[in-house]
């Protein structure tokens, strides 16, 4: 990252700080009036606990936002000086990464969520009672779809107590490095250290990945996504201190790869960005911790180092995760066919809870366009809403209903997929396929689903839709997929 552009980035954040607290400023001012004009003349709408809390949680929201900016000012202040004083070393720009000591943001993530459940359920269901209260509900077979939204809003509610309950059962996690940063073509390694003793029966599970985020859109239409460039993951036996009965010690060594991308922001709304994630299976609820970490191209990059041997590794040490077994990937089923063959079956709603929220945006969006057509606006916004909506939930429909069938041969593969729109049959002789390569299809948090891409000899490229969850899981479809299915006898 060059100092030029270190202080370009830290002119777009302050920019970006100034219009939250405009923003803020705008959303806590119309709060205040409106409340005023409520302590003025009264509520004759509907109860007036609706009317206080729905001005009250502008006024919060406002001035929570506007807390945000400030601090969003005054931290980019910050690292422009840092950018200046040290332009050749970015990862020293920040000053957590630069103490070597990164916290889990699991503590960050719970609260974001929490209040953003607070305010989506405190505007649905005040919407909600409104139209109780008036007898609006009802009158109108679609005034029935409003019901969607408080209920969107007790799923976010109960992944919100979810994070909540975790956070405190396990405390804030703590990433020490050994050396900052993380090297491209070269290790990131350290030390994670719990707040509380964790004792998982199948070990702790260690991820890193290179991500690639970017906007796209604007205004309203803004629209964030993520793409994982590279992904390695580790089993860990047992801790480094196993003596120590007050926390658990992760001992962290993953080698990376001189083809990776290194951390960097490449435009106000472009970054790539590393993060490091602990999960382990325990009794209630599972631990987990992520940690956004520096990794950076250094005079100690390598483009010719290459990974340890694992003969070499010290007895204990992470090992590569071995592939899971089929049966551990949602939704499908692997069976012998009467004809010889090999099938592996993906079956509809496989991912129905992933896509419930996408398919309600999409509903809702159709409820809105409704009430919007008998409102006095435009009819082309309406018309537009709708259009959108429709193609919303019909993607996210076709992807629920989608059944996927492969049948593997020695000679070929047979590809069956059956969703809303017209089935895809086609067969490719193996002699024909050049490469299988698994492809990011969504993300959801930290998880990514992956859908399988046969590029032929001729060019032609096949997109089998499996939407597997997680990236282990798609190679080990992946590897069954390489197998030669032994000929029936």
């Amino acid at each position: 990252m060059s100092a030029r552009f270190a202080t370009t980035s830290t002119r777009s954040s302050r920019f970006g700080a100034v219009f939250m607290i405009l923003f803020g400023s705008v959303f806590a001012g119309m709060g205040l009036m409106s409340l005023l004009g409520v302590l003025r003349q009264g509520n004759q709408d509907g109860p007036v606990w609706i009317a206080y809390g729905g001005t009250g949680l502008f006024i919060v929201v406002g001035l929570g936002i506007m807390g945000g900016g400030l601090y969003a000012f005054s931290r980019a202040g910050q690292e422009g000086k840092l950018a200046r004083q040290y332009p050749t070393e970015p990862w020293l720009h920040n000053k957590t990464w630069a103490s070597g000591r990164i916290k889990d943001g699991n503590l960050g993530g719970t609260l974001f969520l929490l209040g953003f459940a607070v305010f989506w359920n405190l505007i649905s269901w005040g919407v909600t009672g409104g139209l109780l209260s008036s007898g609006e509900l009802g009158r109108e077979p679609a005034t029935y779809l409003v019901l969607l939204f408080p209920l969107i809003g007790v799923g976010m509610a109960a992944a919100a107590i979810y994070q909540l309950l975790r956070w405190r059962k396990y405390g804030t996690s703590v990433f020490e490095l050994a050396e900052v940063p993380g090297v491209i073509g070269g290790n990131l390694g350290g030390l994670i250290l719990t707040k509380v003793n964790i004792r998982p029966e199948d070990g702790f599970t260690l991820t890193l990945r290179s991500i690639h985020q970017w906007t796209s859109g604007s205004g309203k239409n803004r629209t964030t996504h993520r793409e994982t460039l590279w992904e390695s993951e580790q089993v860990l036996d047992r801790e480094a201190m196993p003596e120590d009965l007050s926390r658990s010690a992760l001992p962290v060594l993953f080698f990376i790869p001189y083809s990776c991308k290194p951390t960097e922001r490449l435009s106000s709304s472009s970054q790539n960005y590393w993060e490091l994630i602990a999960t382990a299976k325990t009794p209630g609820l599972d631990y987990k911790a992520t940690f956004r970490v520096p990794v950076f191209i250094t005079p100690e990059s390598d483009p010719d180092a290459r990974p340890p041997e694992p003969d070499k590794a010290a007895p204990g040490d992470a090992r590569p995760a071995p592939l899971p077994a089929l049966t551990a990937i949602p939704g499908l089923s692997v069976r012998r066919d009467f004809s010889g063959g090999e099938v592996l079956e993906f079956r509809p709603l496989r991912n129905f809870f992933t896509l419930l929220i996408p398919l309600f945006i999409g509903l809702g969006m159709l409820v809105g366009s409704y009430f919007a057509w008998n409102s006095d606006m435009p009819k082309i916004f309406p018309v537009f809403i709708a259009l959108f909506g429709l193609l919303i939930t019909y993607g996210i429909a076709s992807s629920l209903l989608s059944r996927v069938r492969v049948t593997s041969f020695p000679d070929r593969l047979e590809i069956h997929v059956r969703r809303l729109r017209p089935s895809l049959l086609k067969t490719i002789p193996r002699d024909q396929i050049a490469d299988i390569e698994i492809k990011q299809a969504m993300s959801s948090g930290n998880t990514v689903y992956y859908n399988i891409h046969l590029h032929t000899t001729d060019g032609q490229k096949v997109t089998i839709p499996t939407l597997i969850k997680g990236r282990r899981e798609a190679e080990s479809f992946v590897a069954r997929l390489n197998e030669v299915a032994p000929r029936r006898r």
